[in-house]
């Protein structure tokens, strides 16, 4: 029998001619290594080509990456640089996972009012981030729900015992908790630390929405200082530490004092909330001053304390003046000496109107405040250190100091015997 076909048709394999075998090949290896690129991409190890190639596209990405073009679409220029979102930030790991997957809005459209309707700027400050950053990190943000950064609770807590005595305290407490600008205001999210400024320290992106997990000694002192506005101002301006060019990160490296072990606790002196210690680091002590004697009956604070800051005027409406700045030394929680602070107290304190409180019932606890305080120096084995506790007792809490002397009495230290 005679072959008529052609010759390129009689090359054949299994029936296939060469040129049809040859293009089922090419396009196999191309199936093959989009699928492997597609692998790559959602195990993080691909190239930023193709999704820099849609974010480019993007309305979000456009607007949020060109200081051009966001002070266009929102008709400033004043505060553009703290929504100024980093091009590196686009091709990172979560970049990659797209503008409207946390925060919503509507990709694509055209203007700010139309990109932005339905949309959410911090995702994680719901359910402590629960249906944002949970959904990869679920572990962490399930502690985080239960932390006093979250929680607020040492603030609520206060509140509510200040008012305990007060006609309708609880419920001044609640309206000065969580109404408008009011202490509730204050607990965190997870964004507030790891991308965004918190409100209190003005708000905006820290690093151009990059996700900060270690944090420098400027940022401590922005982003720390800001809500903790009466220790975190002490230890900037005179703690030996800081002068040392350490944040307050170099101290609190431990994550349960962030994101919470799973354990609610009332406030920051219940144990397990804090757990940095200075003898974490202080390991080795010079024998003579840190005598057992001492160690046993002082707090670290009591005599390294420098002056610091009381709660005279800010929260505390109405009260001004007083010794402002000073060291005093009461009975703490332990039984030994350590460093209160004043928190005075005054009736218009939480307003005027339905939140005006008699001064008498003000008093659900006390105005002296044990706290730790970050005005650490060295003070040299001076007089004047032993006299802080010995002698004149130049800084103990005295009886005519006291606001409410039925519930701070037990305050009160006796005055150690005068050395030389």
């Amino acid at each position: 029998m005679i072959d008529t076909r052609e010759p390129h048709e009689r090359r054949s394999w299994g029936g296939i001619p060469r040129r049809a075998r040859a293009a089922v090949l090419l396009a196999a290896v191309l199936v093959a290594a989009l699928l492997l690129a597609a692998a790559a991409m959602a195990n993080g190890r691909g190239t930023a080509t193709r999704p820099l190639r849609q974010a480019r596209a993007n309305s979000c990405v456009t607007c949020h990456t060109s200081r051009a073009a966001l002070a266009r679409a929102s008709g400033r220029n004043a505060h553009v640089a703290r929504f100024l979102v980093a091009r590196g930030f686009v091709t990172s790991r979560h970049g990659r996972l797209g503008c409207v997957s946390c925060h919503g809005g509507r990709d694509g459209a055209s203007g700010q009012k139309a990109a932005h309707r339905g949309m959410t700027a911090n995702p994680s400050l719901a359910g402590a981030g629960s249906a944002s950053c949970g959904a990869c990190h679920s572990s962490v943000v399930t502690t985080f729900g239960t932390s006093l950064h979250r929680s607020a609770a040492g603030i609520w807590n206060k509140l509510r015992d200040r008012l305990s005595k007060a006609d309708h305290g609880q419920a001044i407490a609640r309206r000065t908790f969580r109404g408008k600008g009011g202490c509730g205001g204050c607990h965190s999210s997870c964004g507030d630390c790891h991308v965004s400024w918190p409100r209190a320290s003005g708000a905006g992106l820290r690093a151009g929405h990059k996700f900060v997990t270690r944090t420098t000694v400027k940022q401590d002192d922005r982003g720390c200082v800001g809500c903790h506005d009466v220790i975190g101002p002490d230890y900037v301006s005179s703690d030996l530490h800081h002068k040392a060019g350490m944040g307050c990160s170099r101290c609190h490296t431990d994550r349960r004092e962030y994101h919470g072990d799973g354990t609610a606790r009332t406030d920051i002196h219940v144990a397990g909330a804090v757990v940095t210690r200075c003898v974490d680091c202080h390991q080795t002590l010079s024998a003579s001053i840190h005598s057992p004697a001492h160690l046993a009956g002082a707090t670290c604070e009591a005599c390294h304390a420098a002056p610091y800051v009381n709660c005279y005027g800010g929260c505390h409406n109405g009260v001004e003046g007083g010794d402002r700045t000073r060291v005093r030394l009461g009975i703490g929680r332990d039984g030994r000496l350590d460093t209160f602070r004043h928190t005075p107290v005054s009736s218009d304190m939480f307003g005027g109107g339905v939140n005006f409180v008699p001064f008498i019932q003000l008093g659900g606890k006390a105005t002296w405040v044990e706290t730790a305080v970050h005005t650490t120096a060295l003070p040299g084995r001076t007089q004047a250190l032993c006299d802080r506790c010995h002698g004149p007792g130049t800084a103990l809490l005295r009886p005519s100091e006291l606001v409410f002397p039925d519930i701070e009495q037990s305050l009160l230290p006796t005055p150690l015997p005068p050395v030389s």
